[in-house]
């Protein structure tokens, strides 16, 4: 298995595998890699076992932004080492499935917006959005090299932004940050949240939660016709 990981193409940013089916999907959810802790055995099992997949939704939480945290560190990890982490394991990603959605915002992937915000003036931010076509975010900047990665969020009727939420289909994917030691209680109040706010934020029918950032792995049936489901991390 830690073979098949690290075996990239030779190509910088190899061939996309050819484009889904149109119809109903088979959609594969994993998330929080905090690359670059992620579990390597892992992201092999998933291209091997989900590689008849239609769509690979990440989570969020992709890279962790160790360098970014104003947490204690206990051990040096550069930029340029999980920088390169996030371009192995997309090149690998996107050779793998037709369709790969990355949702936009979660906690880890907004540490670098959020440090240059508090440590540069506007006219130094415009500078760099001007360079990059208006992103502050570095993961996202880098999604752009890949022609099947595309990014997920959602929009309310009125405009707003919510990055951490996404659709497809009927079922909605969600980094909020919401944790419990409780299993599954994080994913209810995240449900009922959604169920609460559903007019405002212009949401069609939901029949399934997937809740990442808690990195629980579990599921079950809610109400008379759902399912709520946290999908467990994909680091060590």
């Amino acid at each position: 298995m830690r073979a098949s990981a690290r075996r990239w193409s030779s190509a910088a940013f190899g061939d996309a595998k050819p484009k889904a089916r149109q119809g109903r999907l088979r959609v594969v959810a994993a998330g929080d890699f905090h690359i670059p802790f992620h579990d390597r055995d892992a992201v092999a099992t998933l291209c091997e076992r989900e590689k008849d997949a239609d769509m690979l939704v990440i989570g969020g939480d992709f890279g962790d932004a160790h360098c970014a945290s104003t947490f204690t560190k206990y051990e040096h990890v550069s930029y340029e080492e999980e920088h390169a982490g996030k371009v192995m394991v997309l090149q690998q990603l996107s050779e793998t499935f037709p369709i790969v959605k990355y949702l936009k915002g979660s906690n880890h992937t907004d540490r670098f917006e959020k440090r240059l915000r508090e440590n540069l003036d506007k006219d130094m931010l415009d500078a760099i959005m001007s360079m990059t076509g208006g992103i502050l975010n570095p993961d996202l900047a880098l999604i752009k090299r890949f022609p099947n990665i595309e990014l997920a969020g959602w929009t309310t009727p009125r405009g707003q932004s919510v990055s951490w939420l996404a659709l497809q289909g009927d079922v909605a994917f969600s980094h909020a940050e919401k944790y419990s030691v409780t299993p599954g209680f994080a994913l209810r109040k995240v449900e009922e949240w959604l169920d609460d706010q559903t007019g405002h934020l212009g949401l069609p029918e939901v029949r399934c939660v997937v809740q990442f950032h808690t990195h629980a792995a579990g599921w079950f049936p809610w109400r008379s016709d759902m399912l709520l489901v946290e999908p467990g991390c994909m680091c060590q």
